[in-house]
């Protein structure tokens, strides 16, 4: 017994002493623990992560399927969006046609030489005589249907700008009409109603450029109503939106459209 602790003894100093051997018995138990800490850790962590899969598959699928559906459901308003703005350009055209006599004539004379020319003589080189009351009336009807039944896919600026123009030229032939019914033409920009609903369509920095006097304002006033609403159309084609003061203007805009007499 004696020899053997003795043995022990020799053997535990020969490998450096108790302190040592507890050091490395301390290590190598601690190994152990770690590997078995590591391998339920590793455990954990790869359920979590089979989860986290999981969840990011089931994710992935539900977002998949609102793109597609957004998709589709964007094409089909983009349609229909296209086709609206077709049918209003149409309308706009049908109305410049309309309105060409009266674009030439506010074009070419000045206000002072109107009645002469309505009045004074027997021919009819601007084509006045095209303008009616019993031709103004389908005119103010078109395919106003048609037009409003696109009104939600076009937005309520595009749909002002375009209500602006077109009550510009109808409010534009009445005046003219009135006038030539009442033995005398008034000048266009005499209308306040008038003045008010291109302030609002077109701003008032562009009418403080423009001499309205000037024979060539009316043009310009019509032109600039048509590229507003041209810039407009190449917004909702490309899919942007109408910011809130676009919206906040559209407004403004469609409350002098209502105060215009047709």
């Amino acid at each position: 017994m004696n020899l053997s602790w003795e043995l022990i003894g020799k053997t535990v100093v020969g490998l450096g002493g108790w302190t040592v051997i507890t050091v490395a018995l301390s290590s190598w138990i601690g190994q152990r623990i770690a590997q078995k800490l590591n391998l339920k850790w590793q455990h954990e962590y790869q359920s979590e992560l089979e989860g986290l899969k999981l969840t990011l598959l089931n994710n992935y699928e539900i977002l998949k399927t609102s793109i597609t559906s957004f998709s589709t459901n964007y094409h089909a308003s983009q349609e229909k969006r296209i086709l609206g703005i077709e049918i209003v350009w149409g309308n706009m055209l049908e109305l410049r046609e309309y309105l060409s006599p009266l674009i030439t004539f506010y074009t070419v004379l000045l206000p002072e030489e109107y009645d002469e020319i309505v009045f004074g003589t027997k021919d009819d080189p601007f084509l006045l005589s095209k303008l009616d009351y019993k031709s103004y009336k389908p005119i103010i009807d078109g395919s106003s249907y048609a037009i409003e039944k696109n009104r939600p896919f076009l937005g309520e600026y595009f749909w002002g700008l375009y209500s602006g123009y077109r009550a510009f030229c109808l409010r534009n032939i009445f005046i003219f009409l009135r006038g030539k019914e009442r033995g005398g033409i008034t000048p266009w920009f005499e209308d306040k109603a008038l003045l008010g609903l291109v302030e609002m369509v077109i701003g008032k920095d562009e009418i403080s450029n423009i001499n309205l006097s000037n024979i060539d304002s009316f043009s310009r006033i019509l032109n600039l109503m048509e590229l507003k609403i041209l810039e407009e159309m190449n917004k909702l084609i490309s899919g942007q939106l109408a910011s809130n003061d676009n919206l906040k203007q559209a407004k403004k805009i469609l409350m002098e459209v209502q105060k215009i007499e047709l």
